[in-house]
């Protein structure tokens, strides 16, 4: 974990770059893990170029190739990065030709509890992880490492925080599953309460809580109150929100056996406005506020808008909804 001693670099072979014997204190290092499935590293290699050759030998990046599915893969990718691709790149040390999981993926990834890669290391001049995370975020504590301005401990105490706040957003989403399923929704409520409480990070989740117990238990007076706050209170301009609160109401499986129309048109406008028409779940939920107002070719109009925006792949939903408004 953060402030823990870096484990041993210890690598199956060097693909490009100088290799690196071993992990030198007083020095400083990227160790970034990814794989030829993997899309997302794939789009952050160009970025870590650019970082290397900002800070040039200050602190060399090395790539490696972990978890992969064909070791084969690995040099012809590599080859095909070219110029994309300009640091250190190594594979893992397998035992045997067919293990997924080498040397580096088991005692720095997964000891580290690490879920996904892309995934990058920073190791600081004392040898030790000063902090973990998404290559793509790495700029600013990596910036703050090379100028001496790190706060390691503070990052440890940050991390410590975060496991805590983890651990009782599971527990309270435990306490919320048996309120649900046992159709206590005064208890349902008073966890969701809760959860809001825990401060920002809690804050989407525990709204998200209680327009469930609204909408399950079909009490539509409570739905169109809260909801109506959501609208003027700290989440105003989180589309996600505003949008299940649209949804919920619009959904043609919506519990309510009246439907709020007017909050749900001014939740889906707003939540359009603040993804700038680009989000096509969102303006589907808009053009069934239209469809359920009776204007059928204000809905066919949006949902033909829904269905430009969203990929090829998942057009086929919207086309199907836009069948049903008879577009």
């Amino acid at each position: 974990m953060v402030g823990d001693a870096a484990p041993p670099l210890t690598v199956g072979k060097w693909l490009k770059g100088k290799p690196v014997d071993s992990l030198q204190k007083g020095k400083i290092y990227v160790i970034e893990f990814w794989a030829t499935w993997c899309g997302p590293c794939r789009v952050s290699i160009p970025h870590l170029t650019e970082m290397q050759k900002k800070l040039g030998n200050k602190v060399p990046f090395i790539g490696i190739d972990s978890f992969e599915s064909d070791w084969t893969l690995a040099e012809p990718f590599v080859k095909e990065m070219g110029d994309k691709m300009d640091y250190c790149v190594a594979l893992d040390k397998t035992d045997k030709p067919e293990d997924r999981e080498g040397f580096m993926a088991k005692n720095w990834m997964i000891k580290a509890k690490q879920p996904g890669i892309p995934t990058a290391f920073v190791i600081d001049k004392d040898g030790k992880i000063a902090w973990i995370g998404h290559p793509m975020s790495m700029q600013e504590p990596l910036d703050k490492v090379v100028a001496g301005k790190w706060d390691r401990d503070g990052q440890v105490k940050a991390d410590a925080a975060k496991k805590e706040m983890a651990q009782k957003m599971k527990t309270l989403q435990s306490d919320f599953d048996a309120a649900m399923e046992a159709e206590n929704w005064t208890q349902a409520e008073a966890v969701a309460d809760k959860v809001s409480a825990l401060g920002p990070s809690g804050a989407f989740m525990g709204a998200q809580m209680k327009l469930m117990v609204y909408s399950t238990s079909k009490n539509s007076a409570k739905f169109s109150t809260y909801g109506k706050s959501l609208l003027t209170g700290p989440l105003k301009d989180n589309p996600q929100v505003l949008n299940l609160v649209a949804w919920l109401i619009v959904d043609p499986e919506s519990k309510f056996e009246k439907r709020d129309l007017v909050l749900a048109k001014s939740a889906a406008e707003r939540a359009v406005e603040l993804t700038k028409r680009k989000s096509h779940e969102i303006l589907d939920t808009l053009a069934w506020t239209f469809f359920h107002s009776g204007d059928k070719a204000k809905a066919i109009e949006i949902e033909k808008e829904a269905i430009s925006k969203a990929p090829d792949s998942g057009k086929k939903p919207y086309e199907d909804t836009l069948k049903k408004f008879g577009g």
